[in-house]
């Protein structure tokens, strides 16, 4: 873009060849001649009008005006410089095209004078010899390289230029805005001085007081303005420590203290100030009210000591419920594990047939037992949830399998309530990461309760869906039953909690169900959703990760299809089985399915005896109970695992400990399986053949 002054240059030039040519018309008046040229007409009012045109910004003025120098310079010329010699008029035009137009202004005036002049001489003359064209063009080249030097040296200083006034600027905005910074500095250095709990005071050597400046003045009662040019042992003479303080700073010792003013609690810092030869010429000192600080400490040490007595009793209490619920789960696992163990002994009629009555008595029996045992595991889960004790283990879970497994568990509820069980897979879903017995507890307790709450006649149902865009999976129980109102909704997920928690409610349970469900939920990665209405039915999803590139494991898959079959055979030897268990219903009982399943039993009702029979009878498995007299479970589990003879031998810990831990510590002990009494009898018969006969199910346990 073109600069002002640039384009004020080429207007005052035009306006100069205007000028110019109006005197030549004057002077050539003046002189009366007879004729004046028409190219003198022609120029004069030419320049005066681009002039004008230029003034009023039409650029291409200049580049017109160049031109008709040019046709002047080669119309005007005479003899004998056309035909016989070389006027330098004939640069006029290249030159004033340096200052009015482009480097093509440059060419088209140079070649129009000079083809002018040509044509005038006929093609011939000095205009057309090799070494006047040479010439002429090499200078005419030249200028043009001088135009486009120049122009270049101008952007570059242009540029520079630029860049200097805007390092100027940057560094005058810098230092303004250092200068408002140092001033804003500087007021609030000195509100702070003047407002702040704090003194700044300054003494010379002569004891005088020089600087005396702070809000902390005022506590003390003392005046600025009265203490300036006094001796400061005057001042405080009945501050003999202070005084003291201010000698040692005066000798050149740097150092700080507190200072008792008055009931007031400085804390204060003493410089000495050294001149350039290092005598001392004065102090100065900055004090600090912290009278409030050291009130506070002294109120925040109370109140650590408080909390830390706090801790001490919460964890004591913590200490003593996990004991508290690992006594009464143990007192309450042991003789319900003899009243489940019979009752099922008792079903399947070994000793006797059972009457119709008695079936049913003995069916309601286990229930009641099955039902006080889930209250007990419940409270045992939601304790360990919320200590974060309970540990998830992920493995791939054949989904189909561990549903038909879950619906297996209400499936008698379900059949005496003639409610319609329906069951919808997703075939793209075979295999979920999850923990397959919480999987199984949260599938349940949702199936359980959809079976309670649904009347007579109605119908429950579990359905997985795939969602392979967000790779999630949807775990679906829904029913038929009474619903749930919305406003209920938000607090059915809270322990303890039941809708109906009237005297007259119909539906009981402890309220812990849900609750666990949506702990376990959370603790797999997933998420829980309800949907319902009253009368309308319920709708539990349940959300948990899943990769839809998974591939399921086939011997997962055959392994799941083997523990769907139905039950495992004892083989007719009979092999030998050690059970040890100092509670004498359990041990009496254990032993007599066991032995009605085949196999010879050993009884041992505490540790030393255990060891002493575990070494005359070489048992194929040992079942061993953690709480024994004299030796316990653990101890004799070592013991035995220290002997070359039982290094191999499978040891079976069953134990009514249930807290967090157990199972590692019997596993970490050198048991190879772990299982929480009451047990069910079938289970632990397939337990016991695995162990003992690891080739007819290659699972860990």
């Amino acid at each position: 873009m073109e600069t002002r002054e640039a384009r004020q240059i080429k207007l005052m030039m035009l306006i100069a060849f205007a000028v110019s040519t109006v005197l030549i018309l004057i002077a050539h008046y003046s002189a009366e001649r007879e004729t004046v040229s028409f190219l003198e007409y022609i120029g004069t009012l030419g320049f005066i009008v681009l002039a004008l045109l230029y003034w009023r910004r039409w650029e291409p003025a200049a580049l017109i005006a160049v031109v008709l120098v040019a046709i002047l310079v080669g119309v005007g010329q005479p003899e004998p410089y056309i035909t016989q010699h070389a006027s330098l008029t004939i640069f006029l035009p290249a030159i004033l095209a340096l200052v009015l137009s482009t480097p093509r202004g440059v060419i088209i005036a140079s070649a129009t004078a000079l083809l002018i002049l040509l044509f005038r001489a006929g093609w011939q003359g000095i205009y057309s010899e090799p070494l006047f064209l040479s010439i002429y063009g090499t200078l005419i080249g030249g200028l043009l390289i001088s135009r486009q030097v120049l122009e270049i040296k101008n952007r570059q200083l242009e540029a520079l230029n630029r860049t200097l006034e805007q390092r100027i600027l940057e560094r005058t905005h810098d230092l303004e805005q250092a200068l408002d910074e140092l001033r804003l500095s500087e007021g609030r250095l000195r509100s702070v001085v003047t407002n702040a709990p704090l003194i700044m005071f300054g003494i010379n050597q002569q004891g005088l007081v020089t600087v005396a400046e702070g809000r902390g003045l005022a506590a003390l009662g003392i005046v600025p303005a009265r203490i300036i040019g006094r001796s400061a042992f005057n001042v405080y003479r009945n501050q003999p420590l202070f005084l003291a303080n201010l000698r040692r700073a005066l000798a050149g010792e740097a150092f700080s203290t507190n200072d008792n003013v008055n009931g007031y609690t400085f804390e204060t810092w003493y410089t000495p100030i050294r001149e350039a030869n290092g005598m001392i010429s004065g102090l100065t000192g900055v004090a600090i009210d912290v009278t409030e600080r050291q009130r506070a400490e002294a109120e925040i040490q109370r109140h650590s000591e408080e909390l830390a007595q706090a801790n001490r009793e919460l964890a004591q209490a913590a200490r003593l419920k996990n004991e508290f619920l690992a006594n009464m789960s143990h007192e309450l696992r042991t003789p319900l594990a003899s009243i489940l163990g019979r009752s099922e002994l008792l079903q399947d009629e070994h000793s006797g047939t059972l009457t119709d009555f008695q079936r049913r008595s003995v069916r309601g029996i286990e229930e009641s037992g099955r039902h006080l045992l889930e209250l007990i595991n419940d409270i045992l889960d939601l304790s360990k949830i919320e200590a974060g004790k309970l540990l998830i283990e992920i493995q791939p879970v054949a989904i189909a399998g561990l549903i038909q497994s879950s619906i297996r568990m209400i499936t008698d509820s379900a059949q005496r309530k003639h409610l319609h069980v329906q069951i919808a897979l997703d075939q793209s879903v075979e295999i979920v990461d999850a923990d397959p017995r919480r999987l199984k507890q949260i599938l349940v307790n949702l199936l359980s309760n959809a079976v309670k709450f649904t009347p007579d006649g109605g119908s429950v149902g579990i359905e997985v869906q795939a969602n392979p865009r967000n790779e999630t999976v949807d775990l679906i129980v829904w029913d038929t039953g009474i619903g749930i109102a919305s406003v209920d909704q938000q607090r059915l997920f809270q322990p303890f909690v039941q809708i109906d928690s009237g005297l007259s409610r119909q539906y009981d349970g402890s309220g812990l169900g849900l609750a666990l469900v949506d702990r376990l939920t959370k603790q797999h990665g997933g998420s829980i959703a309800l949907s319902s209405e009253p009368g309308q039915g319920s709708r539990f999803t349940i959300r948990l990760p899943w990769s839809p590139s998974r591939m399921p494991d086939m011997a997962l898959l055959q392994i799941e299809q083997q523990r769907l079959s139905a039950g495992m055979s004892v083989r007719a030897d009979g092999p030998p089985i050690l059970l040890v268990e100092d509670n004498t219903d359990t041990r009496v009982m254990i032993a007599e399915y066991l032995s009605m399943r085949g196999y010879r039993v050993t009884q041992a009702q505490n540790g030393y005896d255990a060891l002493r029979c575990a070494r005359t009878e070489a048992p194929a498995l040992i079942i061993m109970d953690i709480q024994l007299p004299d030796m316990d479970g653990l101890t004799a589990t070592r013991t035995l695992r220290s002997e070359l003879a039982f290094a191999a031998t499978p040891i079976l810990v069953l134990s009514a400990h249930a807290m967090p831990g157990d199972r590692t510590q019997a596993l970490d002990a050198g048991a190879n399986a772990y299982l929480s009494k009451p047990v069910r009898l079938a289970e632990l018969i397939a337990l016991a053949t695995t162990l003992i006969y690891p080739e007819t199910e290659p699972s860990a346990v």
